[in-house]
């Protein structure tokens, strides 16, 4: 392989950003405690008013309150230095949160619906009855989502098809991680099975598209232990998003670099099958310059790559720049971030919200493919949006 050193600019020599913005803290806390409160009062009303039963109403009432609460915990929890240790209380609190934002998230939709429905119906909605088919809808729905969060994951096999490609690259195989989202929830037993997996697709390449974890390396450096087995002839790259700025943005950087990966920070590698060259670039998260890091420059990534060199593969986490991308010659942009929703309704927001939420697309003679991530993050749920571990196929396109 030959790297082109453009430099990386880690930032490891500047301070890391330990909290929010000072200037906008109180009036940003006062917005998401009034959210909260909100959304509190609506579900409280909605849901456990109606209950007839007092120990029932008042169980229910309190669940939803915990689970708001602990919620509203898991902002704090980036505020501990990397010299803390984990405690198990912490761990429980943030299952309790994702779960409660699971369930609470279809409770949420059902009242919604319901609420609409009593618009144009003159039976009353609002009884014990309702609220409790709810609750128990809601919680049957959670319950499928995390088996489908946790055991779920599958290979997907995509086929892309490239112009020009030569014949030594046919048939080149690229294993894509994204959004792996190690933490309280996701642990070492889910990264071994899949390093397992990846390893039997046998790849030509392995690439990180972004959001290793949700805690600090010291935490968490045993659980992502497994990915180190995980090997490629072409080598294994990596991209930083998000969320690895949320907690401490060098540091993960130089862990995937432990791990075996090489970090592609505004820069791009040239390697080679068969004596034919392909070029794999990469630029960190635009979240990267909130903390004091270099953001993303397509044009130093790109800089210097052989004009003859076909494909042209670009990593990005969050799945935009396709514009600038395709001006620029890339030929596929491999990106992650959208988790193509997670789980319904945000499953529709997202598609809104993402001009490419997930899956292959096309752009000029630019192909994006977008994975719903191979963890998730929040509420361990995942319905109507299944995670993936991908593996990316280039063949010749037919003329």
């Amino acid at each position: 392989m030959t790297a082109h050193a453009n430099s990386e600019q880690l930032g490891a020599d500047r301070s890391e950003r330990r909290g929010g913005p000072s200037g906008r803290g109180i009036g940003f806390l006062a917005i998401v405690l009034l959210v909260f409160g909100l959304l509190f009062a609506y579900l409280d009303l909605g849901l456990a008013a109606p209950i007839q039963i007092p120990w029932v109403r008042a169980v229910v009432a309190g669940l939803i309150g915990a689970a708001i609460l602990a919620t509203l915990s898991i902002p704090l929890a980036s505020m501990r230095s990397d010299s803390e240790k984990p405690g198990l209380l912490r761990r429980a609190v943030r299952w309790l949160a994702g779960s409660g934002m699971g369930v609470l998230s279809f409770a949420l939709v059902f009242l919604v619906a319901r609420d609409l429905a009593s618009l144009v119906v003159r039976t009353d909605l609002r009884t014990e009855t309702v609220s409790l088919l709810i609750l128990a809808a809601s919680t049957g729905l959670f319950l499928l989502g995390f088996v489908s969060a946790q055991y779920g994951v599958q290979l997907r096999r995509v086929t892309v098809p490239i112009e020009n490609l030569p014949r030594e690259l046919s048939g080149l195989k690229i294993l894509q991680i994204s959004d792996l989202h190690v933490g309280p929830t996701i642990r070492k037993g889910f990264v071994e099975k899949l390093v397992k997996m990846g390893a039997e697709a046998a790849p030509d390449l392995v690439v990180f598209t972004g959001d290793f974890a949700d805690g600090k390396v010291r935490e968490l450096a045993e659980e992502v232990a497994p990915l180190a087995d995980l090997s490629a002839p072409l080598g294994k790259f990596y991209v930083p998003g998000n969320h690895e700025y949320y907690w401490g943005g060098a540091s993960w950087i130089e862990k995937a670099r432990e791990l075996g990966f090489t970090p592609l920070i505004n820069a791009h590698e040239v390697v080679r099958k068969g004596g034919k060259a392909l070029a794999i670039a990469g630029v960190p998260d635009p979240t990267a310059e909130g903390f004091g890091f270099a953001g993303p420059d397509l044009g130093l990534a790109l800089a210097g790559i052989p004009q003859d060199v076909v494909p042209r593969i670009l990593l990005c986490h969050q799945p935009i720049f396709t514009a600038d991308a395709e001006r620029r010659g890339v030929t596929l942009q491999l990106s992650g971030h959208t988790h193509g929703g997670q789980f319904f309704p945000w499953t529709l927001v997202a598609s809104w919200v993402h001009r490419f939420n997930a899956g292959l697309h096309r752009l000029g003679a630019l192909w994006i493919y977008v994975s719903r991530g191979t963890g998730y993050w929040g509420p361990p749920v995942r319905v109507g949006s299944p995670a993936e571990l991908t593996l990316l196929v280039l063949e010749p396109a037919l003329r």
